[in-house]
C-alpha cells in the first residue's frame, strides 16, 4: 500500500516494492492537482488507494521514463483523465510497447504504453509554478521541477540517496555531476527525492552527493594514469558487486561507475 503523509500543501504516497531478497522505496508527490511520478505497476494495486485521497488531479509529470516512474501512467492518464508531460514523447510515451528484461519486469512491472504531451519549460498550476530543470545523467530524459518561491526541488532519480551505488550501463555520471552542479546553481530548501523521500537540509545533501561522486572520479583517473586497468580500479574501489548486479546479469554494476569516469582518449 501507499502510506499518506504530508510536507505543507505536497502530499506524499510512500510504496515499497519487495523481490529478489531487495527492498526498494517509492514515493509519490502530489500538490495543486499535479501528480509527479506514477510508480511501477507492481504497486499497482495500491495506487486508486492513495489517488482517491487527493483532490482532483489536472496533470502528471513524469520525470524520465524508467518504468518505476511511468509503470502507472497509462492507468492515471485513463482513470483520471488527465493529460501526461514528460521529456520523452517517444517510445512507450508515443503508445508503443516495450519488452524489459526479466528481472526488472518481474520487479517493478512492464508499463502499458500511453501518449504523453512534451514538457516544457514550466508548469503551471492554480497556485505554484515550476520550473523544468533537465537534469540528464541517470537517463537522457530526466527533469528535475523547481518551485522558486516555495524552494522545492522535485528531484526524481537525481540524488537517490547519500552513497554511491551501483548504475546502469547508460547512465553518464559526469553528466549527473553537471546536473548537481546545475541545480545547486537555484535557491532551493526542500529536496522531494523519488525513492529517498522528502530529504531534511536537501542543498547540503546534494553537495555531499556532487563531492562523493568527485572523490571518486578523481580516484579512477588517477589510478587509470598509473597504468590500472578498469577491471583492477573497480576491485580496488569496490570489491564487492551487490546482488543486483548478478540479478541483472551485469546491467546494474560498479563497473559501470568506474567505466562512466574512466579517461576517454
Amino acid at each position: 500500500m501507499y502510506r499518506l503523509s504530508t510536507s505543507g500543501p505536497v502530499v506524499i504516497g510512500q510504496g515499497t516494492v519487495e523481490s529478489f531478497g531487495m527492498r526498494l522505496r517509492i514515493y509519490l508527490y502530489a500538490v495543486d492537482g499535479l501528480l509527479i511520478d506514477t510508480g511501477p505497476r507492481t504497486l499497482g494495486q495500491h495506487l486508486p488507494g492513495f489517488l482517491d485521497r487527493l483532490p482532483p488531479l489536472d496533470r502528471v509529470v513524469l520525470t524520465h521514463l524508467h518504468e518505476d516512474h511511468s509503470g502507472m501512467a497509462a492507468f492515471v492518464a485513463w482513470r483520471h483523465r488527465v493529460p501526461v508531460y514528460c521529456l520523452d514523447t517517444t517510445g512507450i510515451a508515443a503508445g508503443e510497447r516495450v519488452r524489459l528484461p526479466l528481472y526488472r519486469h518481474v520487479f517493478w512491472g512492464t508499463p502499458e504504453p500511453f501518449v504523453a504531451k512534451p514538457l516544457g519549460d514550466a508548469v503551471e498550476t492554480e497556485r505554484y509554478s515550476f520550473h523544468v530543470i533537465p537534469t540528464p545523467g541517470h537517463a537522457t530524459d530526466h527533469v528535475a521541477l523547481y518551485e522558486p518561491n516555495q524552494g522545492w526541488l522535485f528531484s526524481g532519480d537525481l540524488y537517490l540517496g547519500p552513497r554511491v551505488g551501483p548504475v546502469m550501463r547508460q547512465e553518464s555520471l559526469p553528466a549527473l555531476m553537471d546536473s548537481l552542479r546545475r541545480v545547486l546553481e537555484l535557491p532551493f530548501d526542500t529536496v522531494f527525492c523519488s525513492h529517498a523521500g522528502p530529504v531534511a537540509e536537501g542543498r547540503a545533501a546534494l553537495e555531499r552527493k556532487l563531492q562523493m561522486l568527485a572523490d571518486i572520479q578523481g580516484q579512477v583517473r588517477e589510478l587509470a594514469a598509473r597504468g590500472w586497468s578498469m577491471r583492477q580500479v573497480t576491485r580496488h574501489l569496490f570489491p564487492r558487486e551487490p546482488l543486483i548486479t548478478w540479478l541483472s546479469m551485469g546491467e546494474w554494476s560498479m563497473r559501470h561507475v568506474v567505466r562512466s569516469f574512466w579517461p576517454r582518449g
